[in-house]
C-alpha cells in the first residue's frame, strides 16, 4: 500500500488538518473533529455520520448535496439522478457487499475509506463509474449499473478512496510547487496510466496512484487480465511523470519515489 493511503499516514493528514483549522478537544473522534474542520475550510459542507461509517446518500436532498450535484452531474434536481425503489435496496446490498469485500481484501484500505469518505452519493449517470474532486474531499460519487457486483463496488470504493487520501495529502503537505496553470501546460501533460491520454501532471500522478492499488486488488480477484492492463499503463505514466518531476515537492517527490519502486521502472 502505498504510504500516503495508509490509515496512520491518513489520520496523521487528519490531525494536522484538525490542529490548523479546530485545535482543542472536545470529546468527538477524530474523524468527526477532521470532517467538522473540512466544512470549515470547503465549498461544499455535505452532511456526514458521527458513528464512524460513511453516509450512503440516495435521497439527494441536502442543500450542500443538490449544490455539488451541479458541478457532478450538470444539474442540481435530485429527481433526475435519484435511484429509487427495488433498484435503490439491491444498491444498497452490493455496496454494503463491496464494502465487506474491501475489507477482507485489506482492512486497511477499508480503515482508510471508513476514515476519509464522510459521505457517499449514489446516483444514475452516464459515461463514468464514480468519482471525487480535490474541493469536496470526504465525498464520493457513484454511478453503478447492473453490471457491477460486490467485486466492482469494492474497485470503486478502493478507487475513490485513494484519490480522496491524495486530495488531503496535498492539503497537508504539499505535493507541487507550482500552480494549477503550470500543471495544465503542456510540458507537464503525461499519459495516463488509466485513460491513456495525455492529462495534467496531478491527475495523472492520481491515475498512477491509484492504478497501483487496483494492480494487487485485480489480482486478487483473480482478474489478471486488469492487473495486467493497469501495471502497463502504470509503467508507462511512470516514465514520464519521472520525466517531468520538477513540479513536484520534496514529499511529492516522495510519493513518485514510491511509485518508481512499485511499477519496476528504473529510476
Amino acid at each position: 500500500m502505498l504510504s500516503s493511503f495508509e490509515p496512520d499516514h491518513v489520520e496523521r493528514n487528519m490531525a494536522a488538518l484538525v490542529a490548523a483549522v479546530a485545535p482543542g478537544d472536545d470529546g468527538a473522534s477524530l474523524r468527526t473533529r477532521f470532517h467538522r474542520s473540512l466544512a470549515q475550510v470547503q465549498r461544499w459542507k455535505p452532511p456526514f455520520r458521527t458513528d464512524g461509517e460513511p453516509l450512503v446518500d440516495f435521497e439527494l436532498e441536502h442543500p450542500e448535496v443538490q449544490a455539488a450535484l451541479r458541478d457532478i452531474v450538470g444539474r442540481a434536481d435530485p429527481a433526475a439522478v435519484r435511484i429509487t425503489g427495488e433498484e435503490r435496496e439491491r444498491r444498497a446490498r452490493d455496496i454494503a457487499a463491496g464494502a465487506e469485500r474491501l475489507a477482507a481484501y485489506d482492512p486497511g484500505a477499508a480503515r482508510s475509506l471508513q476514515l476519509l469518505a464522510a459521505t457517499i452519493l449514489v446516483l444514475h449517470g452516464e459515461g463514468m463509474a464514480g468519482g471525487s474532486a480535490t474541493g469536496l474531499i470526504g465525498t464520493i460519487w457513484l454511478f453503478p449499473d447492473d453490471r457491477w457486483d460486490p467485486v466492482r463496488f469494492a474497485e470503486n470504493l478502493l478507487h475513490e478512496s485513494v484519490h480522496l487520501a491524495l486530495f488531503l495529502d496535498e492539503m497537508v503537505n504539499t505535493l507541487y510547487v507550482v500552480d494549477h496553470a503550470a500543471l495544465e501546460a503542456d510540458d507537464a501533460l503525461v499519459t495516463s496510466a488509466i485513460r491513456r491520454v495525455r492529462r495534467p501532471y496531478d491527475r495523472s500522478l492520481h491515475a498512477a496512484c491509484v492504478a497501483v492499488e487496483l494492480i494487487d486488488y485485480h489480482e486478487h480477484a483473480g482478474n489478471a487480465e486488469a492487473a495486467a492492463r493497469m501495471r502497463e499503463g502504470v509503467a508507462a505514466s511512470t516514465v514520464e511523470l519521472a520525466d517531468r518531476a520538477r513540479v513536484l515537492s520534496p514529499h511529492g517527490r516522495e510519493v513518485l519515489v514510491e511509485l518508481v519502486q512499485r511499477s519496476g521502472v528504473a529510476a
